[in-house]
């Protein structure tokens, strides 16, 4: 009996010690579970759980290492995104600068940078209000991050430079004791200096041909009603024949010009650049203009170029050539030259 008592006292003993160490070992394996977890929560994303000694629980190192690589593959995913967006916004000429709904600057690109003329470190984390220093903007963006109202308009950042300038509200939720509703702002900026310089141009090249037209057409009704009249001998008329001849050619050309231009700005103009030689296009010109030379008494001189082939659009350059010369030749005194060389 003594000895029965022995055995199971022994066998309970002995569970006990099973029971104690299994529970030993379940501390340290979730511990581990607890310590790689850990790890992947601050952002050592390849690291996983190991079985060294066979006994551990399979399904739980499976699921957490499959929940390991899909975070790890999840992350590069992102990352190589990131990459792609910031390559294209240092690309980009466009400047773009994002607004936190906190008012503050998280994001700017290189083009922000050079139109504003601000380094990249004295942007983020910034209040807008201290980095725009426009009190319409400043009131926009405000405006934006409250009501997540749009706003477009444009700014004159300095003499040489107007920007567009346009605000997207972007709705967020800010979490904290209770989630509520914001606006984060994307700021878009493009130069449009160059626009209004060539607006600029325009009204002023119309008001010039608006200018030139005049005379050639006063010239044309004044020789004309003259000869309209009767009273011209044969050597005035042939004078006045001229004069109205030259001037419908001038003005032939004024309206050549004007239907130029607007084919330029016109949908349909386009470019067709081939291996060219620049020799050919200026003895076509000269070819042209010889006539027109030799009536204004100017002397047109082609210096040898040699063999230079460019890239280009053979009539449009033939174009310029033509256009530069015939200015040339119209505001060079008589018995001037004309040299044309490459």
């Amino acid at each position: 009996m003594n000895s029965f008592f022995a055995g199971v006292a022994a066998t309970l003993l002995l569970t006990g010690a099973v029971a104690v160490w299994q529970a030993k070992r379940r501390k340290i394996f979730w511990g581990y579970v607890a310590k790689t977890l850990d790890a992947l929560s601050v952002g050592h994303y390849q690291a996983r759980l190991y079985d060294s000694d066979g006994r551990t629980d399979r399904t739980v190192i499976q699921s957490v290492n499959k929940m390991a690589q899909s975070v790890e593959d999840e992350v590069v995913r992102l990352s190589h995104e990131r990459d792609i967006l910031q390559h294209i916004l240092r690309s980009m000429t466009t400047g773009v600068v994002y607004i936190g709904a906190n008012g503050r600057v998280q994001m700017v690109n290189e083009a922000a940078e050079r139109m504003f003329r601000r380094p990249e470190q004295q942007w983020l984390n910034q209040e807008h209000w201290s980095v725009f220093r426009d009190y319409n903007l400043s009131a926009a963006i405000d405006r934006a991050l409250l009501f997540g109202t749009g706003w477009q308009s444009e700014l004159k950042l300095r003499d040489s430079m107007t920007a567009d300038v346009r605000l997207i509200a972007i709705h967020t939720t800010q979490r904290g004791n209770a989630a509520k509703s914001a606006y984060d702002i994307l700021l878009i900026s493009n130069d449009v200096s160059e626009w209004h310089r060539l607006e600029v141009m325009r009204s002023e090249f119309v008001a010039n041909v608006s200018h030139e037209l005049k005379t050639p057409i006063s010239a044309i009704r004044g020789f004309a009603e003259t000869l309209l009249d009767g009273d011209v001998d044969s050597e005035f008329a042939h004078s006045f024949l001229q004069t109205i001849y030259d001037e419908a050619y001038r003005m032939g050309n004024l309206v050549s010009d004007l239907l130029e231009l607007s084919k330029l700005e016109g949908a349909e103009h386009t470019i067709q650049p081939q291996s060219i030689s620049l020799t050919s296009v200026i003895e076509r010109a000269e070819t042209n203009l010889k006539a027109m030379a030799e009536k204004h008494h100017v002397t047109l001189l082609i210096s040898p170029c040699g063999e230079v082939t460019v890239w280009a659009d053979e009539e449009k350059i033939l174009q310029v050539l033509l256009n530069l010369v015939t200015n040339a030749i119209h505001y060079t005194p008589e018995g001037g030259e004309i040299t044309v060389w490459c």
